[in-house]
């Protein structure tokens, strides 16, 4: 996440009991993702035993800005059979996937003479679809009135980048700290 990635984010969760211990939790998760970065470009060729510098030398600056879908599809293993009352601890393990979509970018250009111009083309994602392994834990409680509070720690190895550009890549790595909110 880069300084245009948001820290939070947003989803739906559902989550399908198997047996007495196990479960299957299937979410979707969106959040804002981006970075911004600036190269200094120097073009042309400088000629050797010349006075003047032929060079054009300039500043190109991109801010990227993209939303990611993510969807985690995790079994659960829960330390107290979900017909006793009261909280329960769960490990999860699982796939996700990760779908980007709407990437806005915009380059600007100085020069040394302090012309600017823009592009808006969007930077293309290295993978539009990427796919992670996720593991995680939690606890699980419920009030008598069956509202369910689910905070929980995942972490996901992603196993290729979303974006790939010269100096700025997506990390690979990912920790959440999430709280679900069930009824």
């Amino acid at each position: 996440a880069g300084p245009n990635s948001k820290w939070y984010a947003a989803g739906v969760a559902i989550q399908v009991t198997v047996t007495n211990r196990f479960a299957v939790a299937v979410n979707a998760i969106v959040r804002q993702a981006g970075f911004a970065m600036s190269s200094n470009v120097i073009e042309g060729v400088d000629l050797p035993n010349t006075a003047t510098d032929e060079r054009k030398y300039f500043i190109e600056t991109e801010d990227t800005h993209a939303y990611y879908m993510d969807l985690p599809l995790l079994v659960r293993y829960y330390g107290k059979s979900h017909r006793k009352e009261g909280k329960r601890w769960f490990v999860e393990a699982g796939g996700t996937m990760r779908h980007v979509w709407n990437v806005k970018t915009s380059i600007t250009t100085e020069t040394i003479d302090g012309v600017t111009c823009c592009t808006n083309t969007p930077t293309r994602p290295h993978k539009q679809h990427a796919l992670g392994a996720t593991v995680g834990a939690g606890m699980h409680f419920a009030d008598d009135f069956g509202i369910r509070i689910i905070p929980e720690v995942r972490y996901t190895r992603w196993l290729n980048e979303t974006f790939q550009k010269y100096g700025a890549h997506s990390r690979r790595d990912q920790v959440e700290i999430m709280i679900t909110i069930g009824f």
